[in-house]
């Protein structure tokens, strides 16, 4: 016959002990409020971060218009500083014409 030490032993083994490695391997109230917690701030850093680079995107965006209108500008500074160029030039032979001409008289 099966003595009532043995059926006890037995019965730890079979029930109480993976009733007890179930338990020890579940979160508590405590550690899943914990969890939640530090979820909840990395979240919040997360929009924060949106936020920012939302911001830093904006202000480039801005600078590049600003930076295509004074490259346009220039541009048009360029194209008048040629032209004035070529008309310094042309004034410049034409006064070394006269200036010729006068020499050879």
């Amino acid at each position: 016959m099966i003595s009532l030490k043995k059926i006890i032993v037995r019965l730890l083994l079979v029930v109480v002990i993976p009733v007890f490695f179930i338990a020890a391997g579940c979160a508590t109230s405590c550690q899943v409020k914990k969890l939640q917690g530090e979820v909840d701030m990395v979240s919040d850093k997360a929009d924060q971060a949106t936020v920012i680079a939302n911001d830093a995107k904006a202000s480039a965006q801005d600078c590049n218009e600003k930076l295509e209108k004074h490259a346009n500008a220039t541009g048009m500074a360029v194209d008048r500083a040629e032209t004035a160029a070529a008309r310094a030039e042309d004034a410049a032979a034409k006064a070394e014409s006269i200036f010729m001409k006068h020499m050879k008289k």
